[in-house]
């Protein structure tokens, strides 16, 4: 009796936690041709590898299409994806559409609410290369259904590793950790901060599903006067660098002294006229005529 109690609680739950149905309906367009083969299994291997969803379509590594009329008959892709998504009692419908573009295709992927029809979000996709599979393909197309399915999670990592202990670390203005940090897909400013270093700053660009690494080499610049203060006051220890021994008070001095000496003599030397003891001459007035 316990027990079935406990299992009447746990339906409930689990049915809340269960994930939810999407169909994802391909597209019916003759005009992309031998691409369209393309475009189905980038969807199918993109559906295959979806967090946080379950396909309803998805058989055997493949998409199914609709097996009514209603969904079947329409024409246009966003009723066409309403339709199936009732059919295959679905949550949310993705209607996709296919445009060639010189030698590759532009896929245009929009979500569906399927009880109230109201579009979630939508975004397109470059496929390069016309109707061969690419590697790139099933990324491209799991990223793309993630950010108009789940904002949220469209997001990648990034990685800040510093050379310097006691670094601040500031991602978009906000401060951040060292270490691996989730972001939005998209383009960030990184800041690093040191009193004893310049700052470094970069731009970041993070892609979906990626760890971005980021080596933080600091260069360090002498310290102010009022900075050494303030550091001695503190009790923090202040980095000597060591002076050469030609650079030293003793040395500078006696090379003074030296030079002095040479000049003197140089001087002295260069000027034989100069004679030592009394240099005196008598004067001796010219005759007069």
């Amino acid at each position: 009796m316990k027990l079935a109690a406990a299992a009447c609680l746990l339906v409930p739950t689990i049915a809340l936690a269960a994930p939810p149905r999407v169909a994802i309906s391909p597209p019916r367009d003759v005009a992309i041709g031998p691409a369209g083969a393309r475009i189905d299994a980038a969807l199918a291997d993109a559906a295959q590898a979806l967090p946080g969803f379950t396909v309803v379509n998805l058989a055997n590594g493949k998409l199914t299409g609709p097996r009514r009329d209603a969904a079947r008959l329409e024409t246009q892709p966003a009723a066409r994806a309403l339709a199936f998504g009732k059919e295959s009692g679905a949550a949310r419908a993705v209607a996709v559409e296919a445009t060639p573009l010189g030698d590759g295709l532009v896929v245009y992927l929009q979500a569906l609410e399927v009880p109230s029809g109201r579009a979630i979000g939508s975004t397109t996709v470059s496929l390069a290369g016309g109707a061969a599979r690419a590697p790139g393909d099933r990324d491209a197309m799991r990223g793309a259904l993630v950010r108009i399915l789940d904002p949220a999670r469209y997001t990648g990592r990034l990685q800040v590793r510093l050379d310097v202990q006691g670094a601040v670390v500031q991602i978009d203005g906000r401060p951040a950790q060292a270490g691996i940090t989730e972001l939005p897909v998209g383009t960030h400013a990184l800041r690093v901060t040191h009193p004893a270093y310049h700052d470094f700053l970069r731009f970041i660009d993070i892609d979906f599903d990626k760890t971005l690494a980021v080596d933080v080499n600091m260069a360090a610049y002498p310290l102010a006067e009022g900075e050494m203060t303030e550091r001695q006051r503190r009790g923090q220890p202040i980095a000597q660098r060591k002076v050469p021994w030609w650079r030293t008070w003793w040395a500078l001095t006696l090379a003074g002294v030296a030079l002095t000496g040479v000049t003197v003599g140089v001087v002295w030397l260069a000027r034989p006229w100069l004679q030592h003891g009394d240099s005196s001459t008598a004067y001796d007035p010219m005759p007069q005529p």
